[in-house]
């Protein structure tokens, strides 16, 4: 018999770090129900800290300003459809206050 070792990806890892999955899941592997769980309740609690998008806005725009500026993504700010939620409303400030709105 066989063992299959799995190994994730290191664009996976560069996003999910060991110690945040471990802090976050407690485990390095959580199905992809327990994940889309937890972020989709991050999503609803950051919701009073939300920016309505323009149509016109091009999502990788917003996503490499927020990332550029140190922000993680899925961590710290959530892009979904025509919205951007922050985690904090320091994190929105700081964003707002380096021009997040000439991207958007």
């Amino acid at each position: 018999m066989t063992t299959v070792e799995w190994k994730r990806s290191k664009i996976y890892q560069n996003i999910f770090d060991d110690e945040f999955m471990m802090e976050t899941f407690g485990t390095l592997r959580p199905d992809i129900s327990t994940r889309t769980a937890h972020f989709f309740q991050l999503w609803m609690d950051w919701r009073p800290r939300r920016l309505v998008l323009s149509k016109t806005t091009r999502h990788t725009d917003v996503k490499r300003f927020l990332t550029n500026m140190g922000l993680r993504d899925l961590r710290e700010f959530q892009l979904r459809n025509n919205e951007i939620r922050f985690c904090s409303a320091e994190d929105m400030a700081m964003a707002t206050l380096n021009g997040l709105r000439d991207v958007i």
